[in-house]
């Protein structure tokens, strides 16, 4: 049943107006300083009242963003980041728990 309906197909099917509720919601909800601080929230929110919703719309459902990103990741060659950075980077891909990826890896570099 997985993938049954792109993401594509479902955002679209929600629309844009019930689209910008849920990223607006999910945005209330992301107040964990664990995870994220304050400043990288009001950029977040900024970036999307100046035309955000509508390019990550448009985006989302003319398919140039997709659930299954890791799919199109090129073949690994160590240079601009580490192998610990690229092992941490499909964690975050294949793991929700955000605690939990980062107990299990670590950044070499985290800019």
């Amino acid at each position: 049943m997985r993938n049954s309906i792109t993401l594509s197909d479902l955002i679209t099917k929600i629309g844009e107006e019930q689209f910008i509720n849920v990223v607006n919601e999910y945005i209330d909800k992301d107040d964990d300083p664990e995870i994220i601080d304050q400043k990288q929230l009001e950029t977040i929110r900024s970036g999307f009242r100046h035309g955000g919703y509508e390019a990550l719309y448009y985006l989302l459902t003319n398919g140039y963003i997709m659930q299954d990103y890791m799919m199109f990741r090129s073949i690994f060659h160590e240079g601009a980041i580490s192998v610990n950075d690229n092992d941490y980077i499909k964690a975050v891909g294949r793991l929700t728990n955000c605690e939990s990826v980062n107990n299990s890896f670590t950044l070499d570099d985290e800019k």
